[in-house]
């Protein structure tokens, strides 16, 4: 289990990472859910409609990092042993892919990812490899703080941009 402490305000807080287990299941669907919420809010379906399409995205988002990344690193970020993100990384010798990072949203703006992006950014340099993932074009809020950290975009594929940091 990986422990980070970093500083938030004029106090301390301790996060650690452990691997995802078949009972975490509700938990990362919640936390899905927590990253569509704004989007959902834009479509005129009732409450069941939006359940099935989530648990139908959310099942192929599954499937698709398990047969697309077959070794990745699954981990669950923890703060005082609650639930509260998920991170997914494919480590090969080229590269370091980040699958996916999210927080729920009481967690978010705090500085956690930042913590866990700077890590693996140390990972990419001892390594010399970069770091690479996608991210949905209309996140913004997502592309500005990734590029605060120093990612590049390099490319756009349909309805998500690449970015690659570069050590």
């Amino acid at each position: 289990m990986d422990r980070f402490t970093f500083p938030t305000g004029n106090e301390f807080i301790v996060t650690s990472t452990r691997p995802v287990v078949p009972e975490d299941y509700e938990f990362l669907y919640d936390l899905y859910k927590s990253m569509r919420a704004p989007e959902m809010g834009l479509v005129d379906w009732d409450e069941n409609q939006k359940e099935q399409f989530l648990q139908m995205q959310f099942q192929a988002q599954q499937t698709h990092y398990q047969t697309t990344f077959p070794t990745a690193d699954h981990q669950i970020i923890l703060l005082d042993g609650r639930s509260i993100g998920r991170i997914y990384v494919d480590r090969t010798p080229d590269e370091i892919r980040l699958l996916d990072i999210i927080l729920l949203p009481a967690y978010r703006n705090l500085g956690i990812g930042n913590t866990f992006l700077q890590q693996l950014q140390n990972e990419a340099a001892n390594k010399n490899v970069p770091i690479r993932f996608y991210v949905w074009q209309f996140n913004l809020d997502a592309q500005r703080f990734y590029h605060r950290l120093g990612f590049q975009t390099v490319s756009e594929a349909g309805a998500y941009i690449q970015m690659e940091w570069n050590p």
